[in-house]
C-alpha cells in the first residue's frame, strides 16, 4: 500500500502523512489549540482556588491555634501552682 501510495507522487505523499499523523488539518489543530488553553486556564484556576482554601484553612484555624495556645499555657501555670501547694505538703 505504501508503494502505490508513493507512486502516486505528491498526493500519495501527502495522504501518506496524514495517515501517519504527521500532518493534520488546520481546523483539526485550531481546535486542539483551544482545548489546550481552556485545559491550561482551568489547571491554573483550580490551582490558585485550592491555594485560596488552604489560606482560608489557616486563617480560620488561627484563631483556633490561639485559643488552644492560650489554654495550655493557663494549664501549665495551674500545674505549677498546685505542684508549689503540694510541695510544702510533702515536706511536713
Amino acid at each position: 500500500m505504501v508503494d502505490v501510495l508513493l507512486q502516486a507522487g505528491a498526493v500519495g505523499v501527502a495522504v501518506l502523512l496524514f495517515v501517519l499523523g504527521w500532518i493534520a488539518p488546520k481546523p483539526s489543530m485550531d481546535r486542539a489549540d483551544r482545548e489546550i488553553a481552556y485545559l491550561r486556564q482551568a489547571l491554573a484556576d483550580e490551582r490558585a482556588a485550592r491555594e485560596a482554601e488552604r489560606e482560608t484553612y489557616r486563617l480560620e484555624s488561627a484563631g483556633a491555634n490561639a485559643a488552644a495556645l492560650e489554654a495550655a499555657k493557663t494549664t501549665v501555670h495551674l500545674l505549677q501552682d498546685l505542684r508549689e501547694r503540694n510541695q510544702p505538703e510533702a515536706r511536713r
